[in-house]
Parts: structure tokens; sequence; C-alpha cells
């Protein structure tokens, strides 16, 4: 098995990174173009076939990044296969409509100030982990657990997007609070990411089951 430092595997980070970029384009210019782009894309089923692709090698890219030397090759490959996993959040967020953007700016203060105390507090970095990233994993749980409710009473429906996009958006504040984990603590990480990944793939199931 090749080591994940070796060329081999950077070069193969590159070519799933380049491959990846073209369906990012294509999602893009369906949803913002005109013309031929709108009627190829039409309905999420289409959608999907370029999506989860795009998904599927960018993650692919970020993996064999993680052991790079070239810090620009793996911000790239972060970068690519995080935007592909949550712009269909923000796609949805604009169908959806926001009518308490104070809630976002609580988020947005929550996780300014959980990144400070991680930084500033090293030697007691694991409790202050626990507490930070206990409230949105509780919160992600809750959600769950209304969603599936939901599901299971109701049916599928439009009307309860908005706590699927809550879960995916508590998700996403775990997994950058676990980035600023120290090294040593790298099973935590693993653990976190593999927790968000979840999440992600859960949201997209639903909004799948909804669509279809």
């Amino acid at each position: 098995m090749l080591p994940l430092t070796s060329k081999t595997c950077t070069k193969l980070s590159k070519i799933f990174l380049a491959c990846s970029i073209l369906p990012l384009v294509l999602l893009v210019m369906a949803f913002y173009g005109n013309g031929m782009f709108n009627q190829l894309f039409v309905g999420i089923k289409n959608v999907a076939y370029i999506y989860y692709p795009g998904c599927l090698l960018s993650g692919l890219s970020l993996f064999f990044s993680t052991r790079s030397y070239s810090k620009t090759l793996k911000r790239s490959a972060t970068f690519i296969h995080f935007s592909y996993v949550y712009c269909i959040v923000l796609v949805f967020i604009g169908f959806v409509g926001i009518k308490r953007y104070d809630f976002f700016i609580v988020l947005i203060a929550y996780l300014l100030l959980s990144i400070r105390l991680l930084k500033k507090n090293t030697n007691n970095q694991k409790k202050i982990a626990i507490v930070c990233l206990g409230i949105p994993m509780l919160f992600s749980i809750g959600l769950f657990l209304k969603i599936n409710y939901e599901l299971l009473t109701s049916g599928a429906s439009w009307e309860w997007t908005g706590y699927v996009i809550l879960l995916s958006l508590s998700g996403l504040i775990g997994l950058i609070l676990s980035v600023n984990i120290n090294n040593e603590n790298r099973k935590v990480k693993w653990i976190l990411l593999g927790l968000n990944y979840i999440f992600a793939m859960y949201f997209h199931i639903v909004i799948l089951i909804i669509g279809l």
C-alpha cells in the first residue's frame, strides 16, 4: 500500500482535484446560467448525476492530499470538497428563505469564541473541546431525532427542510472546531470528521427522498 506522503498520492490528488472542478463549474452554470444548461439540469435527478461524482472526486483528492507537503494542494482540495458538500445547503437556504438572521449571528459568534478558547487554552484543550463540540453535537442529535419523527409521522415534506439545513450547519461548526484541535489529538479529529460526514450524507439522502 502506498504511503500518503508518496509522490504518487500527490499526483493522484492533483488528478482528482482537476477532474472535480469541471462538475462544479457545470453546476454553477446550471444554477445561474441560461439556455441549454438550465434545460440539461432540470430536476434533482439530473443534478445528482453531476453533483455526486464531483463529491466523490473531490473527496478522493482530499484523502490523497492529507499527508502531502504542498499546503496549496491541501487547501485547494479542502475548499473544493467542502464547497461540494455545503454549496447545496446554501441553495436550499435560498429556497426556504431566511427570516431570523440573528440565529446565524449567534452561530458565528459561538464559532469564533470556541476557536479562541481552543487556541488560547492548549493545556486544557480536551475539556474545552468536549464542551464546545458537545453543544453543536447535541443540537445535531436533537435535529436528527426531530427530522426522523416528522418523516415517520408526516412523511416527506419541504416544510421541514429548515431542520435539515440546521443539522448540516451544526455539523459544519463541529468540523471547523475539530480542525483547531492540536495534532496530538488526531484520533478525535478523525472521529469528528466521520460524524460530520454522517450528518452531511444524511442531509443529502433526505433531500433526495423529498425531491424524488
